[in-house]
């Protein structure tokens, strides 16, 4: 999936992205706390819902495990 493909699935339909993404992920990396941690979190801030700090850095840890390039 492009850049613009994703971006329009998740103005589309986020939860469906989400559970995309988490599938990659645990294809790429396995069954490990950092996809869940990052996809649940993730799916939270695309639908805008509220999240509190300790899911924020627990978010940012879960990320720069999966991508640690992007730090």
């Amino acid at each position: 999936m492009n850049e613009l493909e994703a971006n329009q699935l998740i103005a589309e339909d986020p939860k469906l992205f989400v559970e995309l993404q988490r599938i990659s992920l645990i294809e790429s990396f396995g069954n490990i706390p950092e996809v869940h941690t990052y996809t649940t979190v993730l799916l939270k801030l695309l639908l805008e819902e509220p999240v509190t700090k300790e899911e924020i850095e627990a978010f940012e840890q879960a990320k720069s495990t999966l991508y640690p390039d992007e730090v």
